[in-house]
């Protein structure tokens, strides 16, 4: 039964399941070996969201300070932080100070994105050669009389399409995980501060995208 698996392959011109798999285990094992650099870039996607969000949310306490909203803020609080932090200029430089505290957080950030972004890149461009490499080394190990001919065309496309393809799964999937990361946090924020408000929530947005899939979404598919 495998070899007329790989007979079959080599009639259609793809590659078999075994070759498949064998791929597969390849990758694997090339990508076991960048565990830490994974680690290190999940930490710095974590570290951007994180930058992005205290950027965001110091809007609204800044905001507050200035138009005197909420002058007696809870000692602690973030309103309380900024009261201090623009207590320290004179009257008339305060707005400037405040806005200069929201464009340093805005910059910090930036920065913070841009350097997830760049070590995304050089995390995508390292896996991507180092598999682009190994199976242009294994196929010109075993089978080297076939790996350019015309019914043979599959593996070209492998070596060149498929490390590619992989790498952006690897990052898509990194992405994925501190987005879930993110979520988590944000829920167990949400439990702690409300947790009735949070299931109720919950129970209304569940209700309401089962109603759409129900009736909405699914009869129009």
């Amino acid at each position: 039964m495998r070899q007329t698996d790989k007979a079959a392959g080599r009639e259609s011109g793809g590659v078999g399941p075994g070759e498949v798999f064998g791929i597969l285990r390849l990758v694997l094992r090339v990508l076991a070996q960048r565990k830490a650099a994974a680690c290190f870039l999940l930490a710095i996607m974590l570290a951007a969201s994180l930058f992005q969000g205290a950027g965001y949310g110091a809007l609204l306490p800044l905001l507050h300070v200035m138009t005197g909203a909420r002058p007696q803020a809870p000692l602690g609080g973030p309103h309380a932080f900024f009261q201090r932090w623009l207590a320290l200029f004179p009257d008339r430089q305060q707005a400037l100070a405040a806005a200069l505290t929201f464009a340093a957080l805005g910059l910090a950030s930036g920065a913070a994105r841009i350097m997830a972004q760049y070590f995304s890149i050089r995390f995508s461009m390292n896996l991507r050669g180092m598999w682009m490499k190994t199976l242009m080394q294994r196929f010109l190990e075993g089978r080297y009389d076939r790996v350019f001919g015309k019914k043979e065309g599959g593996y070209i496309n492998i070596i060149i399409h498929e490390p590619s393809w992989a790498s952006s799964a690897v990052l898509s999937a990194l992405e994925m995980t501190m987005q879930s990361v993110c979520a988590l946090a944000l829920f167990a924020l949400l439990l702690w501060t409300n947790w009735i408000a949070t299931v109720a929530s919950m129970i209304a947005v569940g209700g309401v995208s089962f109603i759409l899939q129900k009736f909405c979404i699914g009869p129009a598919l």
